[in-house]
């Protein structure tokens, strides 16, 4: 029975085999080729069925909602051959934007960063794991709903059950109805992203439901022609939330795309919708439409160095930032031309905007609410400055602007501008009170003079301005311009590991600022390794210049040693006026700076000169004090005498703290008579009355 039951399974076997339809090579090799085009790894385009071409046609299928059978053949390859030309198709044709309200500032403002070519291989993330590992490390945990921003939004009535659908939606508020959709995102940004911070893994997918909403809405990639069906009342919130929150959006899907885990299809309509985004998005024509709104036509003025503003900042104010961070980071992480060019041209606008004293004029005439609006560009100015720095090398924080000034400048000028802001919110103010931003009820005019009055009030500037905020948010700005600064909170909150909400979740950005990029790739340690090593370094180098300027001087204070004759004297008045008494001359030897006089002396001996003391420095300057026993009084008297063992001056009479000027009439000269110190004089002379 076995022996049977075996022939019937390989006669089966043989069956199935017979009926089996090989695979040709020529299938695989076409489906290895269109696999590749569409992003998945299918192995080397060579003919040969193995398991990465098998690995790459089950995701490909998965992507598309349904799963691989096994049998590669013309069915699959018409598949692949139909969701290639369809992806070809999603991509429209692009051109870059005319960028309407800047079109007649465009040579004005150029700069060398138009010339600049995205790499095909380039990644502002190097080691992924290793930054999120970071990530983690620092922040995981540390920022429940009930602290931070989160708390203090939900405080002030936003729901956070709706964020995420406001965010698709574009136009809804329900989050919180009494505010404007611009504000409602803003604030819900600052939920979302610290929802991410605390919790990565779980905080991404509602970054995903939001891009996955903007895919089957199809508003994002041609936003124009989406607001042009919307109400026109919407035109005062509408335009400037979507210039906000996708580069907010996209500017984190660069960074943490990995982390999105989205298949590559996904991946590639969201690279399509980017890129569609940032070359056709232009707000001006929706926010000048309809009657009533003349003053947004009012065009900022990029060439003036003080009234940059006539009537509103909307066309060179902070959204020109984010879709400057969004269009670089989106453009450079996913090799998009057209996405960073559009990055490039806002970026331009911005750096326009700081003038000859280095003041960020279209935001400086907001009068009470200048500092706030004004410390929004340290962040996007580091951001970027990372990116170029990474992608061509180049130092954007101290490259100049047209107006020959660097985002550093800008950054130390804001800082002395929020401790002395008279000037500038008297200079540039345009008149609109802005009275949401005063904290103390007073209107500028008040404020103005109460600042004339009482200088040290100036913090009644400060609304949205903080000491911390303003450091940690721009750590490589601070560390260059302030550096006692930084380095004062660098040791309390970075060093101990403690997170600062506001600075990690507030402000402009969703989920990422340069100190948390900074944190998460690990450059504080580095920056500290090598800042303590120079520190070493540094101090090592001056231990050793101060023991060869030690040794310098030594060996050219014993250059000194020998034998001298002193030729000793007093200095007598008479009738006939002052004349000097000789009273012969000692000898003293000098070795290694310390002298010996001629104790066998007959001067050295009638003059009591036992208590002679003499102090030489390495130029040969020389001081020498003591008493003697006068000749006529046998009582002691002082001496202080200055002089150059180089010369043959004789020493001069100086006052010390026992002995005056006047008191003296001891003279000498010292005379060298021989570089030996042993050498034995003869002949010396005795002394004489």
């Amino acid at each position: 029975m076995f022996g049977y039951g075996l022939r019937i399974l390989v006669l089966l076997f043989l069956t199935i085999s017979a009926f089996a339809k090989p695979i040709a090579a020529n299938d695989v090799f076409i489906a290895q080729e269109l696999l590749t085009k569409l992003g998945y790894s299918a192995g080397p385009i060579d003919g040969s069925y193995g398991e990465k071409t098998k690995r790459a046609l089950e995701s490909y299928y998965a992507s598309q909602k349904n799963k691989f059978d096994g049998n590669l053949g013309q069915n699959e390859i018409i598949d692949l051959k139909i969701t290639l030309k369809n992806s070809v198709n999603l991509k429209p044709k692009l051109k870059k934007s005319r960028h309407i309200q800047h079109a007649r500032y465009s040579k004005h403002i150029a700069t060398p960063f138009r010339d600049l070519k995205v790499s095909e291989n380039f990644t502002l993330i190097d080691d992924f794991g290793s930054f999120m590992g970071l990530h983690k490390k620092y922040l995981k945990g540390k920022l429940p709903d009930s602290s931070g921003m989160f708390s203090f939004r939900a405080s002030q009535g936003f729901n956070f059950d709706f964020c995420v659908q406001d965010f698709i939606n574009t136009t809804t508020k329900k989050a919180n109805p009494s505010k404007g959709t611009h504000n409602v995102t803003a604030y819900c940004g600052n939920m979302i992203s610290q929802r991410f911070l605390n919790n990565p893994k779980d905080g991404i997918n509602l970054y995903r439901k939001i891009i996955i909403g903007w895919l089957n809405g199809g508003i994002i990639e041609n936003p124009n022609l989406f607001g042009k069906k919307l109400p026109e009342k919407l035109m005062n919130e509408w335009p400037y939330a979507i210039s906000s929150n996708v580069p907010n959006i996209l500017t984190h899907y660069a960074l943490y795309h990995k982390l999105y885990s989205f298949d590559q299809f996904t991946h590639e309509r969201i690279v399509k919708m980017g890129e569609a985004f940032y070359t056709q998005w232009d707000y001006f024509p929706l926010l000048t439409r309809g009657n009533g709104r003349e003053f947004t036509k009012k065009l900022c003025n990029l060439k003036s160095q003080l009234k940059v503003v006539p009537g509103t900042n909307d066309h060179c104010g902070s959204y020109t930032f984010r879709m400057a961070t969004g269009g670089i980071y989106f453009g450079l992480e996913f090799n998009s031309q057209f996405a960073f060019d559009t990055g490039v041209r806002h970026l331009e606008v911005m750096l326009a905007t700081f003038n000859k004293e280095a003041v960020f004029a279209a935001q400086a005439q907001r009068g009470i609410c200048a500092l706030g609006y004004m410390k929004q560009f340290p962040p996007h100015i580091e951001l970027i400055h990372y990116a170029f720095s990474k992608a061509y090398g180049i130092d954007f924080i101290n490259t100049t602007n047209i107006n020959g000034i660097t985002p550093a400048q800008a950054y130390l000028k804001l800082w002395k501008i929020a401790h002395d802001p008279l000037e500038t919110v008297v200079k540039y103010w345009n008149n609109n009170d802005q009275m949401n931003c005063s904290r103390n009820g007073k209107n500028q005019a008040m404020m103005v003079s109460q600042l004339k009055k009482d200088p040290s009030s100036y913090q009644d500037f400060w609304n949205g301005f903080s000491y911390e905020d303003f450091l940690l948010s721009s750590p490589i700005l601070a560390s260059q311009e302030l550096p006692k600064e930084w380095e004062a909170l660098d040791i309390s909150k970075v060093r101990q590991g403690r997170a600062v909400w506001q600075t990690v979740s507030g402000g402009d950005w969703l989920g990422i600022n340069p100190y948390l990029l900074q944190l998460a790739l690990g450059n504080y340690e580095e920056k500290r390794r090598i800042k303590e090593e120079k520190r070493k370094q540094q101090k090592e180098k001056e231990r050793k210049q101060q023991k060869a300027e030690r040794l310098r001087k030594r060996e050219m204070l014993f250059s000194y040693d020998g034998l001298y004759n002193v030729y000793l004297s007093l200095k007598r008045n008479s009738s006939n006026g002052a004349i000097d008494q000789g009273l012969g001359s000692i000898t003293f030897s000098l070795s290694r700076g310390q002298p010996k006089f001629d104790e066998n002396n007959l001067s050295y001996n009638s003059l009591g000169l036992n208590e002679v003391n003499l102090s030489l420095d390495y130029d040969g300057s020389a001081k020498i004090s003591g008493n003697y026993i006068g000749i006529n009084s046998f009582k002691k008297q002082c001496f202080y005498l200055s002089g150059n063992l180089k010369s043959e001056k004789a020493f001069q009479m100086i006052s010390g703290r026992d002995c005056s000027e006047s008191s003296q009439n001891l003279q000498l000269m010292i005379r060298k008579i021989s570089d030996d110190v042993n050498e034995q004089i003869i002949n010396q002379k005795d002394f004489k009355d």
